[in-house]
């Protein structure tokens, strides 16, 4: 049976950087990553174009690039797979 995968989007924290206390990243199903305030429309291209990047590396099972709170992915729920080519 495939396995169901749910993704959400949530950017607007309290603080930022958020530290590394907040109780967000305690949850185990939670990937936090960074993000930019700045726009252009070269750079909001490229914010969207990393962020699907993100999105395909976690569904493949791979840490995805800026990943603030690495010890998600030692939860059941991320168990990493390798990808096949």
């Amino acid at each position: 049976m495939p396995r169901r995968t749910e993704c959400y989007l949530y950017s607007d924290l309290p603080q930022e950087p958020l530290p590394a206390t907040h109780p967000i990243t305690a949850l185990d199903n939670v990937v936090l990553t960074p993000h930019a305030a700045w726009y252009t429309e070269q750079s909001y291209t490229e914010l969207k174009r990393r962020a699907l990047e993100g999105v395909a590396d976690v569904l493949a099972g791979r840490s995805p690039r800026n990943l603030v709170n690495p010890d998600v992915l030692e939860h059941p729920r991320f168990a990493r797979v390798d990808a096949q080519d």
